[in-house]
């Protein structure tokens, strides 16, 4: 019952053929699991599902979407004429979930209660009753529970919400003393998790509530200051602030206030920070005390900061000026103030002064960390002034000079390029077989090199050579972007396909003896990691998946060097949709010996590092807006990792990371109504605006798939911008020219998990994975300007 239902739920949508097999696709995937979980895990719970256990098939199917109305009502309807034991226990823990998630904690204590025993899970089940009990104020009856699960279960993973609860009953009862020990407690045991960081302010909050309850004021404070310098954004920060100045009656000194700027500073959030250092500047203004110089020097270089990560560059660079001029800071902060002031001058345009401070900064500070990126600069923005051949001499004298610069290889590389430019080839040869001959394979500037010493061998005439690098490229970097390049180029100028090679299968997973439950020792899997398998599956199939990660973080830390056990591992995180968790489970073993040599019988590994994730409301919203659902994948596996909720330091949000603005416009241009930027956490509409406006991006580039990945990135106003600059290039060359590295790296990165999906699931014979034609339309339509 438990298999038909997820295989119902992946089938919802229908569409074109191709997404029609992604989800054929996925379901032979989930009865793959299932197949190889049986071999895997001797699971003890069989369900027998008779025709009169249609009511628990729909109350599970209504807890499985959230639907804790519906499924209690069919649940209790089922328990009425349950004949099967089997079922029984288990619809009445769904009962009392239900009723939790309904707040009516009187009927959860009386379904969970009435549970006989539930395999695996009766520390759960205890942990719920715990739960429900606190909330209905049966603090004696809560505590039992607690107390019988760290006596009965001494291994749970339940350990820490336990002691969660426990507080609770404590601040409950007003126990201030208990509260204190509890609460130091659990900020000792949550130290080094970040699964719990949220609590912590919740924590040191009623702390110094206790010690105000027990009259201690000083030791109050101490907790209320913590939490108004280290948590500025608390859910308690205001009621912490009206505590201290209006109950206490205390004034808050500049030294909180800077500790509090700071913090602020530290999480990026500039604006704020400048808020409190300016607010700290006024409270010093009139204030001649000695022991506040250091201070006040301190301010001044924060203030600069702000205002530079602000973009306020006449403010800041004003800040940095008079520091600069400041006998009191050593050479290498001096450094530090004209690197940043030169890259305000950058910033601004005016390259010529910021060219001129570089090599200032270069020349006075030579021992500096920040003098080879001034002497790398000063070159550079003469190439951007277009002063190309001055450009080109000092770069050349650079890797002359500077061989053991960390910039020297990029400098080799934009000689490179920009000689390939001029159609200088033999000299542009020279620096790109540098690249190749001082590079590991480990760096992605190898294949780089290997790529471009084909395309000049090709301008020089030299077709064998030419093809040989190709080949090279193919088979020792199978994948990779430019070897994916590297097909499309063999194709056009020797009408020959070249397969990406097959290697030898290493980790087989179809061995006969798979079974872990009958070989233990051959896993190194005690007893308990068993019950921890067996705990996992059941806690997703009751759509507790967090709990069910904390039970496979064991299973990680032991096991981690077993392909079969990592690859199991990993699917039970994918089945319980984290998608992300899934990947980092198996990415420094595929890193480290999969990623560069593909095979066809390991294929399972690759569809767990790029999965069919969010499937069903990836086609949906692929076939309304005529896009590839691969692409759209590529796209969210390189914007988020498929973490939903994730939100980038400039603010993007969700799976396609949407800047709330411009979730806003596309909200309008779709009609959805109220728009908030909560709704970007949710996958089904954060996919959906990201694919309307991936289609926009599509349509105004003419179908160019780089261009509009870049344009998703950098916006399709720069795009256009590169487009008319770059009109002679072709495009190897306009994606190398790309003037934002990031952008630059985005569009190859797509670019090449789009290819390794299509190796995964479209391509049958491994060859010509990602046509794309060198010559380019480079007019756009207006369609989109944002």
């Amino acid at each position: 019952m438990f298999r038909t239902l997820v295989i119902t739920f992946i089938l919802l949508f229908s569409g074109s053929v191709f997404s029609q097999q992604l989800l054929d696709i996925k379901m032979e995937e989930e009865l793959e699991f299932i197949n190889y979980a049986d071999r895997v895990i001797n699971f003890d719970i069989k369900f027998s599902i008779t025709s009169n256990d249609a009511l628990f098939e729909e109350g599970y199917y209504f807890y499985k979407i959230d639907d804790y109305e519906n499924a209690l009502r069919k649940l209790e309807d089922y328990l009425i004429v349950c004949t099967n034991p089997e079922l029984r226990d288990y619809a009445l823990f769904m009962a009392g979930l239900s009723a939790i998630r309904l707040e009516d904690y009187e009927r959860a204590i009386n379904f969970l209660d009435a549970i006989l025993y539930l395999p695996y899970l009766e520390d759960y089940r205890h942990y719920y009753l715990a739960y429900a009990r606190i909330r209905n104020h049966n603090y004696t009856e809560a505590e039992r529970d607690l107390d019988l699960i760290l006596r009965e279960y001494p291994a749970t993973t339940l350990m820490t919400e336990i002691e969660f609860l426990r507080l609770d009953i404590f601040i409950a009862q007003n126990r201030y003393t208990d509260i204190i020990e509890q609460a130091k407690n659990l900020l000792n045991i949550i130290s080094d998790s970040n699964n719990y960081k949220s609590m912590e302010d919740f924590l040191i909050f009623n702390i110094a509530k206790s010690y105000l309850g027990l009259n201690d004021i000083n030791k109050a404070k101490e907790s209320l200051f913590r939490i108004y310098t280290e948590y500025p954004f608390s859910v308690y920060s205001k009621e912490v602030y009206d505590i201290l100045t209006i109950q206490l009656k205390s004034k808050i000194d500049v030294v909180h206030r800077m500790a509090r700027a700071d913090r602020l500073f530290s999480k990026q959030l500039y604006s704020n920070a400048l808020d409190e250092y300016l607010r700290v500047e006024e409270i010093l203004k009139n204030n001649e005390d000695k022991r506040y110089a250091d201070m006040r020097r301190k301010l001044i270089l924060k203030k600069a900061d702000c205002y530079f990560n602000l973009k306020e560059s006449s403010t800041a660079r004003e800040l940095y000026t008079s520091m600069l001029e400041d006998s009191y800071y050593s050479p290498d902060m001096k450094a530090y103030f004209m690197y940043r002031i030169a890259s305000l001058a950058k910033r601004g345009v005016d390259n010529s002064e910021a060219i001129r401070l570089y090599g200032e900064l270069a020349s006075k500070y030579p021992k500096s960390k920040y003098a080879d990126e001034a002497r790398y600069l000063s070159i550079w923005l003469k190439y951007n002034d277009g002063k190309y051949d001055e450009a080109i001499s000092g770069f050349k004298e650079f890797v002359d000079r500077y061989k053991r610069s960390p910039k020297r290889l990029d400098a080799l590389w934009f000689l490179g390029i920009n000689l390939y430019k001029k159609k200088n080839y033999s000299e542009a040869f020279k620096y790109f077989y540098e690249i190749k001959k001082t590079t590991p394979n480990t760096e992605n500037l190898k294949p780089a090199a290997i790529y471009f010493l084909a395309k000049l061998s090709c301008e020089m005439g030299k077709k064998d050579e030419c093809r040989e690098y190709f080949v090279n490229l193919i088979d020792n970097f199978p994948l990779n972007y430019y070897s994916l390049m590297a097909q499309n180029r063999v194709s056009e100028i020797f009408d020959e396909s070249i397969p990406f090679p097959d290697n030898e299968c290493q980790y087989d997973l179809n061995e006969d003896n798979l079974s872990i439950s009958e070989q233990p020792e051959r896993f190194n899997l005690a007893q308990e990691g068993i019950i921890r398998f067996n705990k996992a599956l059941q806690l997703i199939r009751l759509n507790l998946e967090s709990y069910a990660r904390n039970e496979l973080n064991y299973l990680n830390l032991k096991m981690k060097e077993d392909y079969r056990v990592l690859y199991f591992l990993s699917t039970l995180r994918h089945r319980a949709g984290d998608y992300n968790g899934s990947m980092k489970v198996l990415r420094g073993f595929f890193v480290d010996k999969m990623l560069y040599r593909p095979s066809v019988r390991e294929i399972r590994f690759w569809k767990r590092m790029f999965p069919l994730a969010y499937i069903n409301y990836v086609i949906e919203n692929a076939k309304k807006n005529n896009l590839d659902p691969l692409l759209v994948l590529s796209i969210m596996r390189e914007e988020s990792h498929f973490r939903y909720d994730v939100v980038s330091p400039a603010g993007a949000i969700g799976l396609m990371q949407i800047m709330p603005k411009t979730g806003k416009l596309i909200s309008k241009s779709i009609g959805i109504q109220d728009f908030d930027e909560e709704l970007l956490n949710i996958p089904e509409i954060n996919i959906q605006l990201g694919s309307w406006y991936l289609n926009q991006l599509m349509i105004k580039f003419n179908g160019q798939i780089p261009f509009t990945i870049a344009s998703y990135n950098a916006g399709p106003g720069a795009v256009d911008r590169w487009l008319k600059r770059n009109k002679g290039l072709d495009l190897d060359l306009f994606i190398e020219e790309i003037p934002y590295k990031e952008t630059r790296n985005y569009v190859k990165r797509v670019l090449q998990t789009y290819g390794i999906y299509n190796y995964i699931y479209r391509s049958t014979d491994r060859k010509n994975i990602l046509p794309l034609r060198q010559s380019f339309e480079s007019e756009s339509k207006d369609n989109i300007n944002f």
